[in-house]
């Protein structure tokens, strides 16, 4: 789990190599297929190979290596060590459950379901992880219990901390009114417990008290320094973009800060804080936001749409974006943004193309749309799907650079960190957290 400097360093290494021999892939828009023709820029055997596998056969060979008996053809050599090096260089992503620790047990169903309110299940997966995941960092950091949540939104986490597990909680984020409507679910949640507490003699967790739980609304920026006047630990549950750099650097320059425990997320909103370490900005690794965009997709849950035959048609879609921008090319509306389709599997192409291109100052004739061009490539939708699916491939390797430059700045100022996959990636695709200790 943790990680030392030099290791790390040498692992950035090897992901700038990787990155340097695949860009011409992580950086190919998708919707950019028939356009820039994509297909016919990988390698003849490449082809050959990713044209005899169904999508569950694609999916098994990307996650496992495997491939069934009826495929006829072995993946090339420079193909699997594609795959190979993409599973290597990323950051371990597989979730295993921890043993349930006392703390864990001494939560009964009925208060469980208390902390649960208006919490969605992902959301549930991925606070009870990460509050016991803090409860032990806060053990090891001398019995700390203050905890600062950045980037809190409606406070689920706070909440549970607070009121499961007794800790003092302040909670920070921009928005106002979602700080506000953190407050009122407090108040529901006190006056919850304090009914289940009428009517039973079981324990109920420590802290019943919601002032323990406070909400600031702040905009957190680069170089503001979060100072309460006691030790606390830092933590964030997916806090987007910019946050998590302003976070990490708060942590490595606040002498109050303990401990540190934050899962990243939205890496495409980066305006600043890559690279941290020293390292990285004297040999850098170039992520462009297409390449940011990239590494939020998530690599196990797209294989499970492979898996599923309703799912893949879903896939479709990029095809009709694809085809549709050879359309939009030719009227000088290359890249524009377009409007959200429902339900594009259940649609022909005319109708999707009409439908997102509403916002647009166009019109599109049936001639355009109904030619024969068109249903060549629509006919062509597993190739974009194949070529999409190599560049998921890449994705885990790009977040790696990103977790890895936030590591490495943490070891270059000489305290403790690690990289923990801690929640199920099907669940919750940004599933590693970034640990610190003091």
């Amino acid at each position: 789990m943790y990680l030392d400097k030099k290791s790390v360093e040498i692992w950035l290494s090897y992901i700038r190599e990787f990155m340097n021999l695949y860009r011409w892939l992580s950086e190919a828009f998708v919707l950019d297929h028939f356009v820039n023709k994509h297909w016919e820029q990988l390698p003849l055997a490449w082809r050959h190979f990713l044209s005899q596998l169904s999508p569950s056969q694609l999916g098994q060979w990307i996650l496992h290596g495997r491939l069934s008996e009826n495929v006829s053809t072995p993946a090339p050599l420079a193909l699997e060590c594609l795959r190979r090096s993409a599973e290597v260089l990323s950051v371990d992503r597989r979730f295993k459950p921890r043993v349930c620790s006392e703390k864990e047990t001494a939560i009964t169903e009925k208060q469980r379901k208390i902390l649960n309110l208006h919490v969605k299940p992902k959301k549930r997966h991925e606070i009870w992880e990460l509050s016991f995941l803090i409860q032990e960092l806060a053990d090891k950091s001398g019995g700390i219990r203050n905890v600062v949540d950045v980037g809190s939104g409606l406070g689920h986490l706070c909440r549970f901390l607070s009121f499961g597990l007794n800790f003092t909680t302040v909670g920070i984020d921009s928005n106002a009114e979602l700080g506000n409507t953190a407050g009122i679910f407090n108040e529901k949640i006190h006056k919850n417990f304090q009914k289940l507490r009428s009517q039973t003699d079981a324990s109920k967790p420590e802290s019943e008290n919601f002032e323990k739980i406070q909400h600031l609304n702040q905009f957190l920026e680069a170089g503001d320094k979060i100072v309460p006047n006691y030790e606390f630990g830092l933590v964030g549950l997916h806090g987007c973009g910019d946050l998590g750099g302003i976070i990490v650097q708060n942590f490595v320059q606040n002498p109050q800060v303990k401990f540190l425990s934050f899962v990243s997320c939205c890496y495409m909103k980066l305006t600043q804080g890559y690279p941290l370490s020293n390292y990285l900005k004297e040999s850098r690794i170039d992520l462009p936001y297409v390449s940011l965009e990239l590494s939020c997709h998530a690599k196990e849950a797209y294989m499970e749409r492979l898996n599923d035959s309703d799912q893949v048609n879903k896939l479709k879609i990029h095809c009709y974006r694809a085809a549709l921008e050879t359309i939009l090319v030719k009227k000088g509306f290359a890249k524009e943004g377009l409007r959200s389709v429902k339900n594009t599997h259940l649609l022909g192409f005319k109708e999707y193309a009409v439908k997102a291109t509403e916002k647009l100052s166009l019109k599109l004739s049936n001639e355009e749309l109904e030619c024969k061009e068109n249903e060549k490539m629509l006919q062509e939708w597993m190739k974009v799907v194949c070529f999409y699916t190599l560049r998921v491939l890449l994705a885990p390797v790009i977040e790696s650079a990103v977790l890895l430059d936030r590591a490495l700045f943490i070891l270059e100022n000489e305290f403790t960190c690690g990289l923990l996959p801690i929640f199920d990636p099907v669940k919750s695709p940004r599933n590693v957290v970034i640990i610190g200790m003091k």
